[in-house]
């Protein structure tokens, strides 16, 4: 067995220490509550109302990140999309023949695919 440390037990003790970290503040907040002249249980409120907050106001912009990506990669998937259509349909010049985008239907009305 390996007396080296891991990346995962790396990353898991950097993940407590975030954690430890994260309870610190929250409880320094509360006792900041409380010493301002807030009864302890409103204190103790106070610190899971911003964490509530928080995560609100993060799922809020994750959630316009995410539709305004996904309505970029539906335009951006439309836009390349049009231009690989072959055959009779109606394009940017109107109705008739594409192939890469460009009618080409001069000569060929009336002919079939």
């Amino acid at each position: 067995m390996r007396d080296q440390v891991t990346n995962a037990q790396l990353f898991g003790r950097f993940c407590g220490q975030c954690w430890k970290g994260y309870v610190r503040k929250i409880q320094r907040f509360s006792a900041w509550l409380t010493q301002q002249g807030v009864p302890p249980h409103f204190a103790t409120f106070g610190g899971w109302a911003l964490q509530a907050i928080a995560i609100f106001v993060l799922l809020y912009v994750a959630f316009w990140l995410a539709l305004v990506l996904t309505l970029l990669v539906l335009c951006v998937s439309g836009l390349t999309y049009e231009d690989q259509i072959q055959g009779w349909h109606n394009g940017p010049e109107g109705y008739g023949y594409y192939q890469d985008g460009c009618r080409i239907d001069y000569g060929r009305l009336l002919d079939d695919d």
